[in-house]
């Protein structure tokens, strides 16, 4: 059996707990809070290698993209924030806090009637709504 670590602060709500939580409840539940420690496989390595070279390359279809670099989760959000209040067309790494569980998109594109599209970047072979 692996052993738990309770998560400090708000818990990036990621593909994993996002499909957890479609799976069951109580997997979601028991994932945020009570996480296992796990040391990734060669495979789950190179599968991470290749999801950084995709996530590179998707944006590069934004050039006018600006990244949220920041320390801590409170500085990625403060930095989004700022991004957008400043009509910051695209974001990479947008990050928002509520109810203490933290989101981050891929790709944010903001249009000029203040509507929203987030892309998630996966790999595949066909594009997903």
């Amino acid at each position: 059996m692996k052993k738990s670590v309770k998560p400090q602060g708000p818990r990036n709500l990621d593909k994993h707990l996002f499909e957890a939580g479609l799976q069951c409840h109580k997997r979601l539940w028991l994932d945020s809070h009570e996480p296992a420690i796990e040391t990734p496989s060669a495979m789950r390595a190179e599968m991470s290698r290749v999801g950084d070279a995709l996530l590179t390359l998707a944006r590069s279809a934004f050039p006018m993209g600006v990244a949220v670099e920041a320390e801590d989760v409170e500085q990625a959000v403060e930095r989004t924030q700022a991004l957008i209040e400043a009509d910051t067309p695209v974001l990479f790494g947008a990050t928002f806090v509520s109810d203490d569980v933290e989101a981050r998109c891929d790709i944010l594109v903001m249009h000029k009637d203040r509507e929203v599209d987030l892309f998630e970047v996966k790999s595949g072979t066909k594009v997903k709504h």
